[in-house]
C-alpha cells in the first residue's frame, strides 16, 4: 500500500497535473502543431508514470529480498545463539560432574584408610583424580 500511495504521490498526480498543462499549452497551436504537441505532451507524461510504476515495483522487491535476507540472518543467529547454549549446559555439567567427583575424593581421603599406606593413598587418590579428569 505504501509503494502506490509512493506512485501516486511522486508520479502520477504530480504528471498528470504536468501533462493537463501542457495540453492547455497546446491549445494555442493549429493544428498538426497542436496534435504533435499534445501527443508528444501525454507520451511524456505516460513515460513518466511508467518508469516511476516500475522503479515503485524494483523498490518493492528490493524490500522483500531485504526482509527475507534479514530473516534468514536472524534465525541462524539464533540457531547459533541455541547451539552454544547447549555447548555451556553440557559444559556445566561435566563442570558439575567433576566437582562431585573431586569431592567424593577428598571425602574418602578424609577418611582413615588403616590398612592403606600413605604410597598407595597417595596412588588411589591420583587414579581418581585421572578418571575423573577423562572422562
Amino acid at each position: 500500500m505504501v509503494y502506490v500511495i509512493s506512485f501516486l504521490a511522486v508520479a502520477a498526480v504530480p504528471l498528470a497535473v504536468a501533462g493537463y498543462g501542457g495540453h492547455l499549452a497546446a491549445k494555442v497551436l493549429a493544428g498538426s502543431e497542436r496534435r504533435r504537441a499534445l501527443r508528444v505532451v501525454w507520451l511524456l507524461a505516460a513515460l513518466g508514470v511508467a518508469l516511476s510504476a516500475v522503479q515503485q515495483i524494483m523498490i518493492a522487491r528490493a524490500d522483500r529480498t531485504h526482509a527475507r535476507q534479514q530473516a534468514e540472518l536472524e534465525a541462524k543467529a539464533e540457531q547459533e545463539q541455541r547451539d552454544l547454549q547447549s555447548k555451556l549446559d553440557a559444559s556445566l555439567s561435566r563442570q558439575d560432574e567433576v566437582r562431585q567427583e573431586l569431592g567424593s575424593i577428598v571425602s574418602y581421603l578424609h577418611t582413615p584408610q588403616p590398612r592403606m599406606s600413605s604410597h598407595d593413598l597417595a596412588m588411589a587418590a591420583s587414579k581418581m583424580v585421572e578418571d575423573a579428569m577423562h572422562r
